[in-house]
C-alpha cells in the first residue's frame, strides 16, 4: 500500500511559517506560484528558505500573509532595475559588488553629489563630459569628479571658493603639481593650476588657443590673448564684469548669449 506523506503547506501568496508553527527539523513549504519555498526553522529560531530566486519587480514576502521578513542570502532577481540583489538581513543589496554606474552627459556637472536620478554617487561612477573634443572621462572618488588621465596629474570639478583640502587631493593623497582644479560655485567655471604650493590661476596660453572655460578674473600681464570665434554654447555674462572678445564673432544656430542689464559685451 503506498504512503504520501504531506508537510505542512499553504497556497496563500507570501505566506511563511513562523518559529512557533515548526518544530526543530519540521519542514513548511509554500505552493503559490508567484513566490513558492521551502522553509524550515535553524538552530537560532530563524525560518530559513530553500527555493528558487525570486523573479519579479516586488521584493520576495514584501506583503507578508505570515512570518514577516526574509532569510538571509536570500536571492531577488529585481525586474524594476534588472539586477540580482541578496538580503544581508537589514536590507537587499546588489548581488556582485558596488553598483557603479556610467554617465554620457555635457559638462558641467549639473546635480551635485548625485546621479541625474536623484541617487547618491558611488566611489567608481565615471562621468564623460561629451561637451569636451575628446570627450573627457572622470571617475568620482567619493568627494569629487577626478580626470582620468595618461600622468599622475589630476583635475578635480569642485565648488570654492576655496579649496577644503589643503595640499592634498580630496581622497586625501598629496596635490602633484600640475594637477588643475575647475572652481563651480563660479559663472563660468574658473580653471587653477596648483604650483607645488598654491592654487593659480590658470594662464592662457600664448602658443595655442586655450581649451576649457575662459578665465574673467585674469590679473597677470600678457601680450597676446586669444578667443574662439565661434559660440557653441549658451553663455551669460557675469553681472559684476564686462565681457570683450575679438571679431569678428559667429554665434552658432539654437545658441543664446545672454548679456545682463549692467554688463556689457564689447567684439573689437
Amino acid at each position: 500500500m503506498a504512503l504520501t506523506i504531506i508537510t505542512k503547506n499553504s497556497t496563500v501568496a507570501s505566506k511563511r511559517p513562523t518559529p512557533a508553527q515548526l518544530v526543530t527539523g519540521e519542514l513548511g513549504l509554500n505552493l503559490e506560484s508567484t513566490d513558492p519555498g521551502l522553509y524550515f526553522e535553524d538552530s537560532a529560531g530563524n525560518i530559513r528558505k530553500v527555493g528558487g530566486c525570486h523573479y519579479g519587480a516586488t521584493a520576495p514576502n514584501d506583503t507578508a500573509a505570515g512570518e514577516a521578513g526574509n532569510s538571509v542570502g536570500e536571492l531577488w532577481y529585481d525586474t524594476a532595475d534588472q539586477k540580482l540583489k541578496v538580503w544581508d538581513g537589514a536590507a537587499w543589496t546588489i548581488a556582485g559588488g558596488t553598483d557603479t554606474q556610467a554617465f554620457y552627459l555635457a559638462g558641467p556637472w549639473a546635480t551635485g553629489t548625485d546621479r541625474p536620478d536623484g541617487t547618491p554617487l558611488l566611489a567608481g561612477d565615471q562621468w564623460y563630459d561629451t561637451s569636451t573634443t575628446p570627450i573627457t572621462n572622470y571617475v568620482w572618488d567619493g568627494a569629487a569628479w577626478v580626470a582620468v588621465s595618461d600622468d599622475d596629474t589630476h583635475a578635480f570639478y569642485l565648488a570654492g571658493p576655496a579649496w577644503p583640502y589643503g595640499a592634498n587631493r580630496p581622497d586625501g593623497t598629496v596635490l602633484v603639481e600640475g594637477d588643475r582644479w575647475y572652481d563651480t560655485s563660479s559663472t563660468p567655471t574658473l580653471p587653477y593650476v596648483w604650483t607645488g604650493a598654491a592654487w593659480v590661476d590658470e594662464p592662457l596660453s600664448v602658443l595655442a588657443m586655450p581649451t576649457g572655460p575662459v578665465k574673467t578674473d585674469k590679473t597677470t600681464q600678457e601680450l597676446f590673448y586669444y578667443n574662439e570665434n565661434t559660440v557653441d554654447l549658451d553663455y551669460t555674462v557675469l553681472t559684476t564684469a564686462n565681457a570683450m572678445s575679438a571679431g569678428p564673432i559667429t554665434i552658432s544656430a539654437g545658441v543664446t548669449v545672454t548679456v545682463p542689464v549692467g554688463a556689457y559685451w564689447s567684439i573689437l
